[in-house]
C-alpha cells in the first residue's frame, strides 16, 4: 500500500518521506517536521496509535490521517484528547 500511495502523491508533486515501522516514522517526523502524516495503524515496533499519541504530544498542530485495514468500529474510531 505504501508504494502506491507514495507514487500517487509524488505524481501530484508532493514530497513523500516513508518509514516502514512506527519508531522510524516517529523519529523522521520529529526531524523533518512534515505538513501532514499519513499513518497506518498496524505498524511494527511501534503501532500507529502510539505513534499518533507521541506525535500529538510533541507536535500538537501536526495533522495526522490514520489508515487502517481493520474492520471493527471499535478498532477504527478512537477519540484523542
Amino acid at each position: 500500500m505504501v508504494i502506491g500511495l507514495k507514487f500517487n502523491l509524488e505524481a501530484r508533486d508532493y514530497t513523500v518521506i516513508v518509514a516502514c515501522d512506527g519508531e522510524t516514522g516517529y523519529q523522521k517526523a520529529l526531524i523533518e517536521k512534515p505538513d501532514l502524516v499519513i499513518l497506518d495503524i498496524m505498524l511494527p515496533i511501534l503501532n500507529g496509535y502510539e505513534v499518533c499519541k507521541r506525535l500529538k504530544k510533541d507536535l500538537p498542530d501536526l495533522p495526522v490521517i490514520m489508515l487502517t485495514a481493520k474492520s471493527q468500529e471499535s478498532e477504527i474510531v478512537t477519540v484523542w484528547s
